[in-house]
């Protein structure tokens, strides 16, 4: 297991962070997932989740979670992973009514996981083309 942390708004100074953590395999990835508070169902190949039903102790400055495993660290997952933890920021740190929690019929919900995917989507495509005509 590896893991690190990334800050979502550096230039402000934050020292809010999300914790990064890459498994070697779903398995174990699952198990972490479940043994602190997780309770999606578990068929995600990776997550972002906020620390609102977290079970155990959190530091002051964490936001949240991305949870990868070594298969799913692929640009258009990083990607959407991220996407999520831009919305969790904007609601929870920066209190945005633009992107108030979930309403009752879930369709702000559906709105942010269409956002994430085309944000998977479009970064996987530019990174594949860079690569495939030798830019970087």
């Amino acid at each position: 297991m590896h893991k690190f942390k990334i800050y979502p708004h550096w230039k402000m100074k934050t020292k809010k962070y999300y914790e990064v953590i890459v498994f070697p395999a779903k398995e174990e990835m699952y198990e972490y997932y479940k043994n602190t508070g997780g309770y999606e169902e578990l068929d995600f190949a990776a997550i972002c989740r906020d620390l609102e039903i977290y079970k155990g102790d959190i530091p002051s400055n964490k936001i949240g979670e991305i949870l990868l495993t070594r298969n799913s660290c692929r640009t258009g997952i990083i990607a959407h992973e991220c996407g999520h933890a831009v919305f969790q920021y904007l609601r929870r740190i920066h209190q945005e009514e633009t992107f108030a929690d979930l309403s009752e019929d879930k369709k702000i919900w559906k709105a942010e996981e269409m956002y994430c995917q085309i944000l998977g989507d479009l970064t996987m495509q530019v990174v594949n083309n860079l690569y495939r005509n030798k830019i970087i």
